[in-house]
């Protein structure tokens, strides 16, 4: 955690001297800021919902707001606050403005950083704090002014993680002769000799990767599987097979609780959802229940995913990288990571940003298995070698 101290830090009070006193916390998406909102008010057992009138907690997104004139501590995205900032500069009601998850970084969150880095000029009473498990410190602290920097340490449950080498082991999958998965398919699926010869170079990892492998280890099937398979696209019948693997092995399948799957977008959720629904093994609504986790879906949809389902129901999330970090759902117990994700990057040949595909960081990867091991512990598989 990152701490800018502009002035000796004042006890923060909502009583009746404290009305003009506000705590604004920015969230990097929507559904941040509303669950964090709603666990805070919780766990400050107000009677209310957030933004009710005895409620010290509200919350400001895009579309949706719950704020009243008891909220003290509100809880927003970046460019709920940026417009805050655009139409009052001087923000003299709010006290303590705090940026979480301060990696994740994008044209709103770096303006921001600006703004408040002038604001400091002309508000020194203004206290800002700055958090992150993974961001540079250094860099941060330098920016504005070398402030000092707290490190918290975290807690965390032991998980348990597995490659593909090891899922494709256990759960004994092969890769039939001209699937769409595999490098060959994705060979011919190039429409010019450029796109050719670079899908060949990027499709030589996986059979140095399974040469790399201990032989002693893995069959014969599994390192054919590994040279054949094409890591560069999410593979959905992969990861039906690993969650049949979970539901047939006995050891697994008594591990009552969720199992977090991430996908890096909309269409990848939808296909892999239909393609449960087809498998007669997920069928049965009082055994599984399947849901989306996306920015695009609404605030009822998001709260199936963080609901408890009833005992005996294992409960199937299938979600994009917005469930990596700001959020918990409180019952997974696995976490199947596809090791893909969307960013936007610049095209220099179409000269526009494009939304591409490509695979996640290694601080994306930790955060991702320690989403089994938020509170309890937990098996992360990771769709992808190690050598990745």
């Amino acid at each position: 955690m990152l701490v800018t101290k502009l002035k000796e830090t004042s006890s923060f009070s909502a009583g009746a001297n404290a009305v003009n006193g506000m705590v604004v916390c920015t969230q990097p998406r929507r559904i941040s800021a509303i669950t964090l909102a709603r666990r805070v008010n919780e766990e400050l057992g107000c009677p209310d919902e957030p933004g009710g009138q005895h409620s010290l907690v509200g919350y400001q997104v895009r579309l949706d707001r719950a704020v009243s004139s008891s909220t003290r501590l509100l809880y927003c995205t970046a460019g709920v606050l940026l417009r805050k900032l655009q139409v009052e500069p001087e923000q003299h009601t709010v006290t303590h403005i705090v940026l979480d998850e301060v990696h994740e970084r994008s044209v709103q969150s770096d303006f921001l950083l600006l703004l408040l880095r002038l604001l400091r000029r002309r508000r020194p009473d203004l206290h800002l704090l700055l958090m992150s498990a993974t961001a540079d410190c250094t860099k941060f602290s330098s920016y504005l002014g070398h402030c000092p920097v707290v490190s918290v340490p975290g807690r965390t449950h032991p998980v348990q993680s597995f490659y593909l080498e090891d899922v494709v082991e256990a759960c004994g999958y092969t890769l039939n002769s001209g699937s769409s998965y595999g490098v060959e398919a994705a060979i011919e699926e190039a429409d010019s000799l450029e796109k050719i010869e670079a899908t060949q170079s990027e499709c030589q990892v996986v059979p140095e990767t399974s040469e790399g492998l201990d032989k002693s280890q893995y069959s014969a099937r599994t390192l054919n599987t590994l040279n054949s398979m094409n890591q560069e696209k999410v593979n959905p019948q992969l990861i039906v097979k690993l969650l049949q693997h979970i539901e047939s092995t006995p050891a697994l399948c008594s591990l009552n609780g969720a199992v977090l799957v991430f996908l890096p977008g909309m269409t990848d959720i939808q296909e892999l959802h239909n393609l449960l629904k087809q498998t007669p093994v997920f069928r049965n609504p009082k055994r599984y229940l399947i849901v989306g986790l996306h920015s695009a879906l609404s605030s009822r949809e998001h709260d199936a995913a963080f609901a408890i389902p009833l005992h005996g129901v294992r409960k199937i999330v299938l979600s994009t990288n917005i469930a990596e970090t700001g959020i918990t759902i409180p019952d997974v117990v696995f976490v199947v990571d596809t090791g893909r994700v969307k960013q936007k990057c610049y095209n220099e040949g179409q000269q526009l940003s494009v939304l591409a595909e490509t695979f996640v960081s290694k601080a994306s990867a930790a955060q991702r298995q320690g989403r089994a091991g938020r509170v309890r512990p937990g098996i992360c598989y990771r769709l992808y070698t190690r050598a990745k």
